[in-house]
């Protein structure tokens, strides 16, 4: 039970990033107003731009995690929360049925639920556990959402080497009551970020138009 109120323990800080995507997410509430309340034409425009505003969000908030975890060792809660609140909008907008979006759904319980195994054992931080349920969410129950935690895995692997490199000219980078953390949210970010290029939709349009 400790544990458990251990993994939900809220943190706190606040940076310029974090006031900018307040900002992005006062304008997703105002592009899904406008969505309910539109029709036709003008209706699919506002959908898209509500669908565009999600990806920017989520590319934000993949840069903003890994900045925190290498700079504050912590993958605060709201980062989760923004992710996940992100992600219902985004499924609900570009997923055909409601057995797909289910499926969204239960990749994050699933992700959540062994993610916890991982971290009663110690093997995971409990922002990377919730942060990569947050990401499931996105990403579906899939094979993709396989290919997400192959490199999530691989790269936490090559940035473990880092790290063991780092200590020997900065011992004191990641002591944290006597044990040396890894900013694994780097590595989270990073498959993320595969994601986000390969099945985003406005990393596919400006791709369309880098090579048209």
């Amino acid at each position: 039970m400790n544990k458990i109120r251990k993994l939900l323990s809220s943190e706190s800080g606040a940076t310029a990033i974090e006031y900018g995507l307040i900002a992005a997410f006062v304008a997703l509430a105002i592009f899904v107003g406008a969505q309910m309340a539109g029709n036709g034409l003008n209706r699919m425009f506002q959908q898209t731009m509500v669908v565009f505003t999600s990806e920017i969000l989520l590319l934000g908030l993949l840069i903003c995690g890994a900045i925190q975890d290498i700079l504050r060792f912590k993958l605060p809660n709201w980062l989760t929360l923004a992710t996940a609140v992100v992600a219902v909008v985004w499924v609900a907008l570009t997923t055909p049925s409601f057995g797909n979006i289910l499926l969204h759904a239960v990749a994050g319980v699933a992700m959540l639920a062994t993610g916890m195994l991982a971290y009663r054992f110690n093997m995971l931080g409990g922002g990377d556990v919730k942060w990569l349920a947050g990401l499931a969410l996105w990403i579906g129950l899939s094979v993709d959402l396989v290919r997400f935690l192959m490199l999530t895995s691989f790269i936490g692997g090559l940035l473990a080497i880092f790290i063991l490199l780092l200590s020997r000219l900065k011992p004191a980078y990641g002591l944290r009551d006597g044990k040396r953390h890894l900013p694994y949210g780097v590595a989270i970010a990073a498959a993320g970020l595969d994601f986000w290029f390969r099945r985003g939709q406005l990393s596919q349009d400006l791709m369309i138009l880098a090579n048209s």
